[in-house]
């Protein structure tokens, strides 16, 4: 208080917030503001001495009582002027404070202060700061600079982890640096950079974060007081914080780059230096941004979290750029976690040329290869495609290369006139007719040669009426087919007679000798057994189960251009599965079309484009059932250097492959586990059966099928049933009863009893024999009554019957997850019983 009176002193005017003080420190001001309650002043004046004016103010009010002698006046004060006094005298002192001649008086030296002299002028500063922005900057550096060397607690424990994580990277990578024969090698090394970065990268981003908190309290105070703006605060913030982070990365490089073994190189260290460096001084920064930008550093440190987890996730470390979802991809570029692993990689390894060895590809060049079929209208790329295609026999003569027809190549070909014309001079228009009742809403072709045009080719080049395919979740792109980006392709619009002269001559031989089925009798094939010599046949979309396949393969080696619709390589359920008499004789059955990837024994069904634009054609390749293709050009040559083109791609790694979980130094691939996808098709496949029919050996048999020493996932369903429209196995067992009777104040009915408990015993045993693992998707664990119901309109079928849609509703088309929270229901109990098979096998270890 004596700095406050002697300021005082100077002239200047001091504003202080006093609560309860002593006599000393409350007759030590000149001038009283006494608020009450709600903001109301009920005094403001002078003191006095010894505060006698005040005293004398409060006294004047009839009934307020006189103060003791030697009483402390502002306990006094506080005493006479409480709210219970009011009430008690029936006063309001803020009335009382407004009628009063002290009231009057500061209203009238308002009024004379308030009114400049003749001749003044405002007050005027050029600057809002007192210091140029130049010597903000130093001033904040140096401020920086001494609490940064004042916190040793930060900067040792800095320096410390870098030292623990450099030497414990680099003695588990220890001189694999210039081990770069191998794929497996490369990938070591890229699983050394990732590691290196994202695990001190996270620390310092977390680390940084209580420091900022602390520096922003002061800021605040600093700033409110008008020393400096926020910008040279930042700066000096980050440049401190950037000297730092340059002699940790100095360290920690130093660590790593004599550890792993890298070539020592001044260009290759520099630039290894710069990349970890600019990766630390953006996780760093990124940690200092988070908590700016909120209240506080355990909300920082939530919402740091979720970003650099999707930092992590689209680093293309975890997914291959290639693999990651079209849609996605674009986070792929905005991770910089990313472009410092494609930096750090390209700084050391880019220059190298020699051959790598990659496992399974030794016989590349004299391989079988079977494309699947659809190789047109997957995008405006459809023209490079089939030019590639056409290019791989005279680059690679030492391979086999079947080209299989698709269902929508049948349809290109029909339209720009190469198909093989029908036996005994039947006209195309015959195949028109079971089909004829579809013809206005599928808004089949009607231009120039459309009369001698086979049903499908009318179909492709058409203009569908309904916009949206409930089937593929888009739009339609010109037909049923989605046929108008190859028009695109070949510069015509869509439906255009002129795209049968824009096809070049070699284009329209390559569809006219597309191939409906190959067969071959003698092909080697991998398996967990080792090379097995087995038919094999290639077929788009499969081979149907109600029909002979002799006879099946007999019109599709003939090609019979009679048949409207070719079940083989358009139908779906029909031919999903190997014919019976097939499975007598050990036969591969090779199929596209369907979407999916699901490889199972011998059934191979490779197709995740079904159509999109943003997938790719597939291939297989044999013996090693190998599957490869090319999502970033769409099969656009790059084998200047005269590496083979076709696997530049991705590669799928599915359960079904042998070797899959073996160690790379075994021959494997080298993951931990498989999914059991029989697991899920076994149980379906029981549910279309009487329970007399149901055998225990043969459930076990599934649930135990798998590899010596190969650990497998087990699961009793899974989303897929839900995606192509199938049921779960809770709404297979219980049906609509599920609808009216899954609620506990309601009478439960045999139906249900019977549902549940099957339900509960399919997962249980599942879980108990079905593998090292066990997968619970959401949404299906207890069996919700709906299942995905995608916008759809509605339809008419051949026949003529109309199929209602939703009204294009999006309603269905999500998941019920809180039906297994709601305890009113019988879905809690089912859920209750997953929960204790968790808690069974988390205390016993009951899994086989």
């Amino acid at each position: 208080m004596r700095t406050v009176r002697n300021t005082v002193d100077t002239g200047r005017t001091v504003v202080c917030p006093i609560h309860q003080p002593s006599i000393d420190i409350f007759e030590a001001f000149d001038e009283l503001l006494l608020m009450k309650r709600g903001g109301q002043v009920i005094y403001a004046g002078p003191l006095g001495h010894h505060s006698h004016k005040l005293v004398e103010y409060f006294e004047a009010i009839p009934g307020v009582p006189k103060i003791k002698d030697g009483y402390n006046p502002a306990t006094w004060m506080l005493e006479v002027s409480a709210p219970s006094v009011e009430a008690q005298l029936n006063v309001n002192f803020a009335v009382i404070y407004a009628n009063s001649l002290l009231y009057q008086r500061n209203q009238e030296l308002i009024r004379e202060l308030s009114t400049p002299p003749p001749g003044s002028k405002d007050l005027y500063f050029p600057t809002k700061y007192s210091q140029p922005f130049v010597t903000q900057c130093k001033a904040c550096f140096w401020k920086q600079h001494w609490s940064y060397w004042r916190n040793p607690q930060y900067n040792a424990i800095r320096f410390f982890m870098t030292i623990v994580m450099g030497a414990l990277f680099g003695l588990i990578f220890w001189n694999k640096g210039q081990k770069t024969a191998k794929q497996q090698d490369l990938m070591n090394l890229l699983g050394a950079m990732y590691g290196a970065i994202l695990f001190l990268g996270a620390t310092n981003a977390s680390a940084v974060q209580s420091i900022v908190v602390i520096e922003r309290t002061v800021f605040y105070r600093e700033r409110a007081a008008g020393m400096y703006s926020a910008l040279p605060y930042a700066f000096a913030q980050v440049a401190i914080e950037t000297i730092y982070v340059a002699m940790q990365t100095f360290v920690y490089t130093l660590l790593l780059y004599s550890m792993i073994g890298f070539e020592w190189k001044a260009e290759k260290f520099l630039w290894f230096y710069y990349y970890i460096l600019m990766c630390f001084i953006y996780f760093t920064m990124y940690g200092m941004m988070v908590v700016a930008l909120t209240p506080g550093h355990q909300i920082a440190a939530i919402v740091m979290s979720f970003f650099l987890s999707f930092w992590n996730l689209f680093s293309g470390f975890l997914i291959p750029r290639p693999q990651i979802p079209i849609w996605w991809r674009w986070y792929y570029w905005a991770s910089p976690i990313a472009w410092t692993l494609y930096g750090l990689v390209t700084s050391q390894v880019g220059d190298k040329n020699t051959s790598l060895e990659v496992p399974g590809e030794t016989d590349f060049e004299t391989a079988l290869i079977i494309f699947l079929g659809d190789y047109c209208d997957r995008g405006p790329n459809t023209r490079k495609v089939i030019d590639f295609l056409i290019s791989l026999p005279s680059k690679y003569p030492k391979q086999s290369h079947v080209f299989l027809c698709g269902n929508h190549d049948l349809a290109f070909a029909a339209f720009v006139g190469v198909l093989p014309a029908p036996p005994d001079g039947v006209e195309f228009s015959e195949t028109w007719k079971e089909y004829e009742l579809s013809e206005e809403r599928e808004g089949w072709y009607k231009g120039d040669g459309y009369e001698k045009m086979h049903l499908q080719g009318r179909r492709w080049a058409g203009s569908i009426k309904v916009r949206f395919n409930t089937a593929k979740g888009t739009e339609y792109k010109g037909s049923i087919y989605d046929a108008g980006p190859t028009f695109e392709s070949y510069g015509v619009p869509h439906g255009s007679a002129d795209l049968m002269k824009a096809v070049p001559d070699e284009h329209k031989k390559f569809l006219a000798d597309l191939v409906w089925v190959h067969e071959e009798n003698d092909v080697c094939v991998e398996t967990e057994e080792g090379i097995k010599h087995c038919k094999l046949i290639a077929v788009h979309a499969g081979l149907e189960k109600a029909r002979g396949v002799e006879e099946q393969l007999k019109y599709l080696k003939a090609r019979d251009t009679r048949v409207p619709k070719v079940e083989a390589l358009s139908g779906r359920k029909n031919v999903w599965d190997i014919p019976k008499e097939l499975t007598e004789n050990p036969t591969i059955v090779v199929s596209g079309h369907h979407a999916k990837l699901h490889i199972e024994g011998l059934r191979l069904i490779i197709d995740e484009g079904g159509g999109f634009e943003n997938n790719p054609v597939a291939a297989v390749v044999l013996p090693s059932r190998k599957i490869v293709r090319d999502t970033d050009e769409i099969f656009l040559p790059n084998n200047a250097d005269g590496s083979p083109p076709i696997p530049h791609g991705s590669r799928v790694k599915v359960s079904g492959m042998p070797t899959f979980c073996i160690p790379v130094e075994d021959g494997g691939v080298g993951f931990n586990y498989r999914l059991h996808m029989a697991i899920a098709d076994k149980w379906i496949e029981l549910l279309e059966k009487r329970d007399e029919d149901w055998r225990m050996s043969d459930i076990v048999h599934t649930l135990t099928n798998r590899r010596w020493l190969e650990k497998c996932i087990a699961y009793a369903e899974s989303h897929d049933q839900a995606l192509v429209g199938d049921k779960t196995l809770a709404f297979l067992l219980m049906d609509k009863d599920m609808y009216d009777f899954m609620a506990l104040d309601r009478p439960s009915t045999p139906l249900i009893d019977r549902g549940i408990a099957l339900h509960k015993m399919i997962r249980l045993v599942t879980m108990g024999l079905g593998g090292e693992g066990y997968l619970n998707f959401m949404g299906n664990e207890f069996g919700h009554p709906e299942w995905i119901d995608f916008p759809r309109g509605e339809q008419q079928l051949p026949n003529g019957q109309v199929i209602p849609g939703n009204n294009c509703s999006y309603d269905k088309c999500r998941r019920r997850f809180d039906l297994g929270d709601a305890n009113y229901l019988r879905y809690s109990g089912m859920q209750e019983f997953d929960q204790a098979m968790q808690h069974l096998e988390e205390t016993y270890g009951c899994s086989l």
